[in-house]
């Protein structure tokens, strides 16, 4: 696996949930505990927040996902196994893709968590090309 300076990630999430109800989610889905608006997980926090660029009206543009209702902001817990950092986060991912969001992660090693998670997709690209 490459290395790279920086493990931080922000995820943009699309969906029909409150913010107390994604936070909720990401907790169940990570096991972790919340705090206000973050939840501490095994391999990663997570400060979630609503979108202060949120634009339902601009979820058609090539670049929708920064217009998405949801922002993340994610460090890494244990920054001497970035592997498993990034199968975590890939996990989630795919486990909130399940629940019907779209996510979008926009990192330095999101093709790794691209090919975890079969593609960093969008309203206008849902399938690997």
């Amino acid at each position: 696996m490459k290395k790279y300076d920086d493990y931080t990630c922000r995820l943009y999430i699309e969906g029909d949930w409150s913010l107390d109800e994604m936070i909720d989610m990401i907790k169940d889905h990570t096991g972790g505990e919340k705090s206000l608006k973050t939840v501490i997980a095994g391999n990663f926090e997570i400060d979630v927040e609503d979108s202060q660029d949120a634009d339902p009206n601009k979820l058609n543009n090539e670049d929708d996902f920064l217009f998405y209702k949801f922002s993340c902001y994610i460090e890494p817990v244990l920054k001497n196994d970035p592997k498993t950092y990034i199968k975590s986060l890939s996990k989630l991912i795919l486990n909130l893709r399940s629940d019907g969001a779209l996510v979008v992660a926009s990192c330095e090693f999101e093709k790794e968590i691209s090919l975890l998670t079969g593609w960093n997709w969008s309203v206008q690209k849902p399938n690997h090309p």
